[in-house]
């Protein structure tokens, strides 16, 4: 009986235990690797298949323009859409019940031939061999990857993260190349839009809601027109006026989120009338899609000549509107580039706080770089490359000078960068007419970067079997000993490109790349700065500026020296370099090896010592190789 009673009283307190909540195993964060361009993101993978982490779990998200192998040439994600609509049972023979899993799990990538880690060129080539899809293998690889690759409006529009089903929750987030983080989130919350084709759009519905019988109105129409007329209004009392009787000039005004909400407000564009507009627009939007497939070609239903009006823009001053979400959102996020310095604006801009810093030093020692600021030429014609200056006979032909002894002695690739296009052409107009480009001639090849990007790979290749042709002697003209190529700050060949070995034993930038001032976003955004500056703790406007100007000039001079084997002669024309205020916004590397702080001139004596000293050490190398 006793046992009995005992039993029983032991099966009550069982009940009344809490059973302990079974812990859920951690979730191993994901890796999204985030770069600008594609291009940069094929250097990652050539690097990652060095490392220890070669056979990581990795995928790499891309659009339909790189990675749809249909042959069509139709706009790529139009046609997908198109296929893929159950509606209108199409089908795409590239990805069905029967072909859609070959290449979408670990299991099938490892019976293919596929390397690993792949670069996007490579799943696409095995994607046709397959006849599978690559645009959506690599998408539904997500869920396994351990490291996911992708451009960086991938992981910061929000728009573009809810349409790839990217979740950061958690994850750790690597911006590479993310000295230009702020002006991506900056342009990626920023729209600007034509008065003009504002009122082509309230012409198009005053159209319809004319000529069409009433019954067969489209729903939209009236409200489209209706909210449009009322923006319009609203920019025509802001008076945003020609500014000095100039056409392609505005006087233009920033308000904070609040004034904005309530101006727009009081002028009737409430936020539920932006909600009954952006479902008309939706709406529009599907019936003009509809309309698109019945007939291809576009017309202009009134023919009226565009008129060439102001460009309203919307852009947030405030960065943290794009970033915080992430920043608030990942588990750790990593900015890297080999430019971040001066690294002061990046907390207040990005309204986030960066509690390690690392400030590496460069992994080549000081021998292999000659670093020297020019700042007189070899007739003692003071070099400033200041507008004023830059349009001036003097100053370019001084220039020239500069230019010739840098070519006629450094052998291989030369890279030389201007602020702009336009300052290019009135320098190498100003060679061609005194001569100095008949003399570079005759020692180098002589290319410029393309404006249109899509011509930039046909210049490269040149420029590379340039240089092939002068290391193996087989150039036609034995005097020729390399290449220069003439580019811009900020463009595809300062921000982009690798340039190893000789093919850039010579970086010569021209002045500091400051941004056109009168420009509206750029004054808009000195002033926002300046009246922020104290209440976030934001740079003054002046300084916001400068640091924009360097981080251009810098990422020009990471072009040089790409790996510890490399060496090269970085070239600082312009006087301004000789102020230590200047001299601070450089990375630490460059300010590091900077031996040569000489005023004298003695460029060509200073080059061709350095020049030998390298091309010495370089053959001793091969030698203990060999």
């Amino acid at each position: 009986m006793e046992f009995e009673e005992l039993a029983e009283k032991n099966k009550i307190n069982d009940k009344d235990k809490v059973k302990a909540p079974v812990e859920e195993p951690k979730k191993v964060p994901k890796i999204y690797y985030g770069s600008r361009t594609h291009r940069q993101i094929s250097q990652v993978i050539k690097e990652l298949r060095r490392t220890a982490y070669s056979n990581a779990k990795m995928t790499i998200l891309s659009s339909r323009d790189f990675t749809c192998i249909q042959s069509s040439s139709r706009n790529k994600t139009e046609l997908c859409n198109d296929l893929l609509d159950p509606l209108k049972k199409q089908g795409c023979p590239f990805y069905n019940e029967s072909n859609k899993r070959v290449l979408s799990t670990y299991k099938g990538l490892d019976k293919s031939t596929l390397p690993q880690p792949w670069d996007i060129e490579e799943l696409v080539e095995v994607g046709k061999d397959y006849g599978c899809c690559p645009y959506f293998a690599a998408r539904n690889l997500m869920p396994e990857a351990d490291i996911i690759f992708c451009p960086y409006n991938y992981l910061i529009d929000p728009n573009i993260r809810k349409s790839m089903q990217i979740s950061l929750k958690d994850e750790i987030v690597i911006l590479d190349e993310a000295h230009n983080i702020e002006d991506i989130c900056r342009d990626s919350a920023s729209d600007t839009f034509r008065v003009d084709e504002l009122m082509e759009v309230i012409k198009e519905c005053e159209h319809l809601i004319t000529n069409v019988a009433k019954e067969k109105i489209p729903q939209y129409a009236p409200t489209i027109k209706t909210y449009l007329e009322t923006f319009n209004q609203f920019i025509e009392i802001t008076e945003l006026k020609c500014k000095d009787g100039k056409s392609d000039q505005l006087t233009s005004k920033f308000w904070s989120s609040r004034e904005l909400l309530e101006l727009m407000s009081v002028n009737k564009l409430e936020r539920q009338t932006h909600y009954q507009y952006k479902k008309a627009a939706l709406d529009a939007i599907e019936k003009h899609n509809e309309a698109k497939e019945k007939s291809r070609e576009q017309s202009n239903v009134h023919g009226d000549p565009k008129k060439m009006v102001s460009d309203p823009t919307i852009s947030p001053n405030t960065v943290p509107v794009v970033f915080s979400p992430l920043a608030n959102t990942a588990r750790s996020i990593i900015l890297a580039s080999g430019t971040l310095s001066p690294t002061s604006s990046f907390s207040s801009e990005l309204n986030t706080k960066f509690p390690h810093m690392l400030h590496a030093n460069h992994v080549i020692p000081k021998e292999q770089v000659f670093v020297k600021a020019i700042s007189q030429g070899p007739n003692d014609v003071a070099l400033r490359a200041t507008y004023a200056n830059v349009n001036t006979w003097r100053f370019q032909d001084e220039l020239g000078q500069v230019l010739l002894d840098v070519c006629q002695t450094v052998p291989f690739g030369v890279l030389c960068f201007f602020s702009s296009y336009t300052a290019m052409k009135t320098l190498t107009d100003r060679w061609w007419q005194n001569g100095v480009m008949t003399k570079l001639h005759q020692c180098k090849r002589i290319l410029e970067e393309p404006r249109v990007s899509k011509d930039l790979s046909e210049v490269m290749r040149e420029y590379r079997s340039i240089i092939r042709q002068c290391e193996e002697g087989t150039m036609e003209d034995s005097r020729i000993t390399g290449v220069i190529l003439f580019a811009v700050f900020r463009g595809k060949v300062a921000e982009g490109i690798d340039f190893s070995d000789n093919e850039a034993r010579c970086v010569l930038t021209i002045g500091i790349p400051y941004a056109v001032r009168n420009d509206p976003a750029v004054e808009l955004k000195l002033a926002y700065n300046d009246f922020h500056s104290k209440e976030r703790k934001l740079l003054r406007g002046t300084e916001w500026y400068a640091v924009q100007a360097f981080r251009a000039l810098n990422q020009a001079l990471g072009r040089c020296i790409r790996h510890k084997g490399d060496w090269g002669a970085i070239l600082l024309i312009d006087d301004r370099f000789l102020l230590s205020q200047n001299q601070s916004y450089l990375p630490n590397w460059v300010r590091s090896m900077w031996s040569n702080r000489s005023k004298d001139y003695n460029l060509r004596e200073n080059l061709k010592q350095f020049v030998s000293q390298r091309t010495k050490a370089d053959n001793e190398r091969k030698m203990l190789a060999d």
